[in-house]
């Protein structure tokens, strides 16, 4: 019996004692985050802790942020957090409310009657793990002008471990619609999913995927575009040393219909994929922190000689490294196909680079064209339904002046083949003087 007695007392003193050690595991977590940003520079801009109340249950905090130099124009001063969190026995959940944002502090006085929707909150559980989240409460407004906006409720979670360089992403949204004299647009509910980690090069690799239930465009004078079930997947891989980026879209349909109700266009089954392969991560990443420097100039309003100068002199810095992007194996793909009343729609383009390629062959291409067609291979495939041109009358006329389609059958198409071997168009083999002097009579 002592012995179950004392086992009790035991867990009975965690217990009471764990939302102590989830409140000092909380602050140290939150400032390794801290410590974290802050030391990437200007790239998340500089988070402090202008207050931090621990107690034994709860803890309050005053938090302020002072935004990367990009986004200084809009906020010129740090934003003010006040958080509030309380201690689990397991984690620690908290939510926070900004004091003094610009413009949309206004907006929530004087539009909402003091009724802030958004809410910054989320969890840090003792294991190590962070969850980052916002909360988006419904709410509608009326203008002057008679028009309607309702905005549905939604959550965004970004969940990270102790490392901060594993993230999952996790979120919903109700929507929202607008309504006028003139028309409106609804957006249906969205979900939000991804996977993804930051490697050495400070690259995120994983994927993101988001799937929106359908949108609509309203106009009295110009009928109704609907588009049905959005799905977008971007997601990124390592090679080796290289890396393979891609995105793809599918909708299940988009149809168009005129004012006086009758159905203009339609098309199903629509999908589209990029992929971007054999890319040099090292010098992708000198290419992203250049251009974060140069971003900077961008808030400093009119520059000096001395800065623009500066910055002029780190744009051309960046050529070598643009051009070591360009090498051997590099590859671009786009695929897109769509079905209009039973007939596709399709195009396909695939490059290849054979060999290296430098900003040199790109300024005596018109000199040397067979040195620069001579690096690569390139594929494009294009099919068009005749019928879907024709609801263009411009479409159709420049269609039938094209010096690159052809008509075949119920659809107008294009095969275009550059490769060491020489350039083929529609079957028919052409030098590389005579593809330029098309392209160029095409542009006229």
């Amino acid at each position: 019996m002592n012995k179950i007695i004392i086992i009790a007392v035991a867990i009975l003193a965690i217990v009471l004692g764990m939302p102590y050690v989830t409140g000092r595991v909380a602050e140290s977590i939150t400032g390794q985050l801290a410590s974290q940003m802050n030391s990437r520079g200007e790239e998340y801009g500089q988070l402090n802790f202008a207050e931090y109340d621990r107690g034994i249950r709860s803890t309050s905090a005053e938090v302020t942020w002072n935004v990367p130099a990009e986004y200084r124009a809009l906020f010129a001063e740090p934003i003010t957090y006040q958080c509030d969190g309380r201690h689990g026995i397991l984690s620690f959940t908290y939510q926070c409310r900004a004091k003094n944002v610009p413009n949309y502090s206004d907006f929530v006085e004087q539009e909402l009657g003091g009724f802030d929707p958004l809410t910054v909150g989320g969890e840090v559980s003792v294991f190590g793990a962070v969850t980052q989240r916002i909360d988006l409460n419904e709410f509608d407004i009326t203008n002057e002008k008679g028009e309607e906006f309702r905005v549905a409720a939604g959550r965004f979670d970004i969940t990270t471990d102790k490392s901060f360089k594993v993230f999952d992403l996790l979120g919903q949204f109700g929507g929202f619609s607008a309504t006028g004299k003139d028309g409106g647009m609804q957006l249906q509910p969205v979900n939000l999913e991804g996977s993804f980690q930051v490697n050495q090069y400070q690259l995120g690799i994983g994927e993101i995927k988001a799937r929106f239930d359908g949108v609509t465009l309203e106009s009295n004078s110009d009928g109704r575009v609907q588009i049905e079930d959005i799905r977008l997947l971007s997601d990124a891989e390592e090679e080796g040393e290289n890396l393979r980026v891609g995105f793809s879209a599918s909708v299940a349909a988009m149809s168009q219909t005129e004012s006086e109700g009758d159905q203009a266009s339609k098309l199903d089954d629509l999908s589209l994929s990029l992929s971007l392969a054999g890319i040099k991560m090292a010098e992708l990443a000198e290419i992203t922190e250049r251009l974060q420097a140069l971003a900077q100039f961008d808030t400093q309003g009119a520059l000096s000689d001395e800065q623009e100068s500066s910055r002029n002199a780190q744009a051309i810095a960046m050529l070598p490294e643009l051009e070591d992007l360009l090498t051997t194996g590099l590859t671009s793909s786009v695929e897109f196909s769509a079905d209009h009343k039973g007939v596709p729609l399709t195009f396909n383009f695939d490059l290849e680079l054979l060999k290296d390629l430098s900003l040199g062959d790109f300024i005596l291409l018109s000199v040397q064209p067979q040195a620069f067609f001579s690096k690569l291979e390139l594929e494009l495939q294009n099919r068009i339904p005749a019928d879907f041109i024709e609801l263009s009358e411009a479409g159709a006329q420049a269609m039938v002046n094209s010096r690159f389609y052809r008509r075949d059958g119920e659809q107008y198409s294009t095969d275009l083949k550059v490769s060491e071997q020489g350039i083929s168009l529609n079957g028919k083999n052409l030098s590389v003087e005579e593809f330029l002097a098309l392209m160029s009579n095409q542009n006229q």
